[in-house]
């Protein structure tokens, strides 16, 4: 029973929400057929219907059973709301109801627009005010940032890092001049006034906080009163955790630490850029509790080198200039570029890390050599996306002009932890939704902290030998030769690769790649993206690469099954994926279309749940908003979708009545009570018993076969038929494969659910399903019943 529940709310949410994500325009919508907008400039009916539709209150006054009244009170109250959040303090929204007592005409007047001006800060004695309202007016830090130094040759720069010692960019400041102001945003500041006093090491202070509107100049004063500043934070105690090779008392010292002392954020930063240059911890972390007074300091020591006290010798002093030298590599437009050969595989791997992109080359030599070699190819740059391999006659070529996102590349070279072992070299990545104007796309930067040039130049295993003009580190077959002046790299060379530095390594390999994808005919295509791009990706030669590195790190690796990867691919271009392009090309529009001025509405609610909670609550929204473009209202999969969603909301106000007239009505069947019953038990409601009751009287072929017609009109939308169309084309082999290689017990019902499926409904194969759903309806029902 549960994969027949389970199917049947798949099969409800996969087609309502899939193909119509919160980004479509509200026109389509219930609500749109039942709202006029007038007089709204700033924002389009679109986007006032979108913001509404996102809302819980709206989606409960939009319900059949609602009170007109309820709606125009409702929708008032939301688009003021929001108008306020958008800076229109003097918005007059006035809701009639039209012609019909369902509809509704809202008459908007904006009136003028509030920005910021002062901040107004009084009542200061000891706390300085220029600090305070820096807070707002410049970019800060988060809490528990570290600020290290990086220099680019000529200047010194602060790069702010978080507890895992990755980079972070400061956020826009809080207040400036001549912006929009969300005027019913006092709370929101009272606490980040709060937040700011407690960072300047006052979080005793007591502070009014006010916006202040000139109704002549639209403009709108932050005034922040200082009424008790209260005693300064300070240190009670302090406790150390991590310390192997240091003692706490080297560390206390070093870091000029004592109770009693006064402590801010400042002050902390200041402890954690000490512990970052010092060059001893691999991490830390440094925290105040404002309440016990307790200062926590949390160490991971590097096993080698000078304890805290100690002078570096003069091997460590070549490593770090090296390690400046390679983090200035973006600085002076040095690319860096990686070779390596395996000559008893007939392998070579070209690749060209770049502040401006990424370019990776895997070459195969035929064995017989009487063949050309095959080579796969991925390029990126801020224009382009290149995947290309020899053996196939098409490429992968996207532009990235229209991109949002960012991947992000480091490379790191630091002593390993493991005596054993020497040269620890990690290559990571990151990736963004989100990136500035000044970023790129795509970027590769070294990053070397003074911890990792230490545990390198002090490694037990890693020979050195230093004389007047250069430094050259080896470790089991690699070399490193260092100027001792400069730190720069001379030559880096390993048994089977070499490492180089120069400018313009990437601008040399693009202009060819492009010229030989040019001619290849374009795998990509715009509606499909991602169905294409996971068709290249899994096309035989790039198969054969993934199998090469499978066998490289296990050996004893099962092999691919060539008939799933046919199969799968075979999947992806009937369609497997056509949801998900629905989905990215609906993205897409969203980002190109979206306004930097967004009508939001701001929510008073507190949320305490989980995470799970969360999700469920965003999915429910959605499928709401889009259920009345495929459900009929008067059925019973549309009411059980809306009070499935509203319940998830938490607000179930009508529920009641309708699942009492769902359990009245003797037109539905067990299908029907099946879903009402599971949806109480998840919210542990003991009426389910009254529902699988009246499901197992109803389970007939007669009532079976309507409540399957009214399900079956859920899922003729084409991009669910061409899904399930995929894998109708598979032969029994071919699904059985593929079912093998996901090893997923839920993904394999769902495929034969899909091939299986008729999409043509007949009395053959209504009766057909009532067999099957019979079986393991009957037990679940008179379980759920008793």
């Amino acid at each position: 029973m549960t994969q027949i529940f389970r199917a049947i709310a798949i099969t409800i949410a996969v087609a309502i929400l899939l193909p119509h994500t919160t980004f479509l325009s509200a026109q389509s919508t219930e609500a749109a057929q039942r709202i006029t907008f007038r007089g709204n400039t700033t924002f389009t009916d679109d986007e006032l219907l979108a913001t509404l539709s996102g809302q819980p209150d709206f989606l409960l006054a939009m319900h059949p059973l609602a009170e007109p009244l309820e709606l125009n009170a409702v929708t008032t109250k939301l688009l003021r709301a929001g108008y306020r959040a958008a800076g229109y303090g003097d918005v007059v929204i006035v809701a009639e109801s039209a012609l019909h007592p369902s509809e509704l005409v809202c008459k908007i007047a904006e009136g003028e627009r509030y920005v910021r001006d002062e901040i107004l800060i009084d009542g200061c004695k000891v706390i300085d005010a220029q600090q305070l309202k820096d807070h707002f007016t410049k970019r800060m830090p988060k809490e528990g940032w570290t600020p290290t130094l990086w220099s680019d040759g000529e200047s010194i720069e602060t790069v702010w890092t978080d507890k895992d010692g990755a980079p972070q960019k400061l956020s826009d400041p809080d207040w400036t001049p001549g912006e929009k102001i969300a005027l019913d945003s006092e709370r929101e500041f009272s606490r980040s006034v709060n937040k700011a006093l407690k960072s300047l090491g006052f979080s005793n202070a007591f502070a009014l906080v006010k916006l202040a509107p000139d109704m002549n100049t639209h403009t709108v004063d932050l005034q922040i009163s200082i009424v008790n500043e209260n005693e300064p934070d300070r240190i009670a105690n302090i406790e150390v955790t991590g310390l192997q090779r240091n003692s706490e008392t080297e560390l206390l010292k070093w870091l000029d630490l004592e109770p009693g002392q006064q402590v801010s954020e400042s002050r902390l930063q200041q402890m954690r850029a000490r512990l970052w240059q010092c060059g001893r911890f691999e991490k830390f972390e440094v925290s105040h509790d404002h309440a016990s007074g307790k200062l926590s300091i949390i160490v991971t020591e590097i096993p080698y080198g000078p304890r805290l006290g100690e002078s570096f010798n003069e091997i460590a002093g070549v490593v770090l200039k090296m390690r400046q030298w390679l983090i200035d590599a973006h600085q002076r437009n040095d690319d860096t570029e990686f070779a390596f050969q395996q000559d008893d595989m007939g392998m070579t791997v070209h690749a060209i890390q770049s502040s401006s992109g990424l370019f990776v080359q895997h070459t195969s030599e035929p064995s017989d050599g009487n063949h050309q070699a095959r080579t796969a190819t991925i390029f990126v740059d801020a224009e382009h996306l290149i995947i290309d391999h020899s053996d196939n006659p098409t490429c992968f070529h996207v532009g990235l002009g229209l991109v949002e996102g960012k991947v992000w590349f480091t490379t790191t070279l630091r002593g390993a932890k493991d005596p054993e072992k020497g040269l620890n070299f990690v290559f990571n990545g990151n990736i963004n939704s989100r990136r500035a104007d000044d970023e790129l796309p795509c970027s590769h930067h070294w990053r070397m902290t003074p911890a990792d040039a230490i545990s390198l130049a002090y490694h037990p295993n890693v020979e050195t030998n230093l004389t007047s003009s250069e430094l050259t580190i080896r470790n089991k077959g690699s070399e490193i030769r260092i100027a001792r002046e400069s730190g720069q790299i001379q030559s880096w060379t390993s048994e089977n690769s070499t490492i180089r530095f120069a400018p313009g390594l990437l601008d040399q390999v693009k202009q060819p790649i492009i010229d030989r994808v040019t001619a290849k005919p374009n795998s990509h295509l715009g509606q499909h993206g991602i169905s294409t791009f996971a068709s290249y990706l899994i096309s035989p030669p790039f198969v054969s690469i993934y199998e090469h590195y499978a066998r490289q790190s296990n050996p004893d690796a099962a092999s691919v099954n060539p008939v799933a990867i046919s199969a799968a691919r075979k999947m992806v271009d009937d369609g497997a994926l056509c949801i998900a392009d629905e989905i990215l090309c609906r993205v897409i529009q969203h980002e190109q279309n979206r306004s930097d001025d967004e009508f939001s509405i701001p929510s008073d609610q507190v949320f305490q749940g989980n995470f799970q909670q969360v999700a469920a609550e965003f999915v429910a929204r959605a499928v709401l908003n889009a259920a009345p473009e495929l459900l009929p209202e008067s059925g019973w999969p549309m009411k059980v979708t809306r009070e499935a969603c509203l319940t998830a909301m938490r607000r179930n106000k009508y529920s009641g009545m309708v699942l009492k007239e769902l359990l009245l009505d003797e037109n539905n069947g067990p299908l029907c009570h099946a879903s009402v019953a599971g949806l109480l038990s998840l919210i542990g409601q003991d009426s389910r018993k009254a529902f699988a009751a009246r499901g197992l009287l109803a389970l007939s072929p007669e009532l079976f076969a309507t409540d399957y017609e009214a399900l079956t009109g859920v899922i003729q939308h084409e991009l669910f038929i061409k899904t399930i169309r995929s894998v109708q084309t598979l032969s029994h082999v071919e699904l059985q494969a593929v079912k093998g290689a996901v090893k997923n017990d839920t993904l394999s019902q769902l495929l034969d659910f899909a091939a299986l499926h008729p999409l043509e409904s007949t009395d053959d194969e209504v009766d057909f399903w009532y067999q099957i759903a019979k079986v393991q309806l009957e037990p679940w029902l008179q379980a759920m019943a008793r």
